[in-house]
């Protein structure tokens, strides 16, 4: 499937994706724990590859709080509308999201962006984070664009500070007793919410 089918698939179906990324208690707590292992920090700058209807920007900005920032990026014009009204609801003046490909984000990391700038109205210096769920497994190239994600956040990283965090997250068939009852629904779910292969 290419990137334009996905990108139509989500605008017809966005509504729907919308509720099953937000209102799902399984795939919340999942969501909570993606953005825990990225540990993100106040002030940090975030950048969500996929950002979908925008289900993961709430937790992003409540840890970097009002002096981070937060960046969702998805291609998908249908899902980014659900993702802006869901920033404008909040009033979160600190998150912002723009179309935008995961593969060749609009973003350099070491020094003002005028690329960010024109996509999402934010300049940023550095990229602290990048979070991704759900994403990579409908990339043509997952690795590749995953080492693209971790030179963003290397070359802002100074010598001083930490190195800058990639958390990657997706769904994959449990080994646990109890999951293996649930691999036939999340098999389901996963069928139902993605676009057609």
């Amino acid at each position: 499937m290419s990137g334009r089918e996905a990108a139509a698939f989500y605008t017809r179906y966005a509504d729907w994706y919308d509720r099953i990324a937000s209102d799902t208690p399984l795939v919340g707590r999942l969501r909570e724990r993606v953005v825990d292992a990225l540990d993100p920090h106040r002030g940090d700058v975030v950048v969500e590859m996929g950002c979908g209807t925008g289900a993961n920007l709430g937790l992003l900005r409540e840890r970097v709080g009002p002096g981070g920032t937060v960046i969702g990026l998805d291609v998908s014009t249908g899902v980014l509308t659900r993702a802006r009204e869901r920033i404008d609801r909040a009033d979160w003046e600190n998150v912002h999201v723009a179309r935008a490909d995961a593969t060749r984000p609009p973003l350099r990391s070491g020094a003002p962006s005028r690329a960010t700038a024109g996509a999402t109205g934010v300049e940023v210096r550095d990229v602290d984070g990048v979070l991704a769920t759900f994403l990579t497994g409908m990339l043509d190239d997952p690795a590749g664009a995953v080492d693209d994600w971790c030179r963003l956040v290397a070359a802002g990283s100074l010598e001083s500070a930490p190195a800058g965090r990639v958390c990657v997250a997706g769904l994959a068939r449990s080994t646990r007793p109890v999951g293996r009852l649930l691999n036939p629904l999340f098999a389901a779910g996963v069928r139902t919410a993605a676009p057609p292969s």
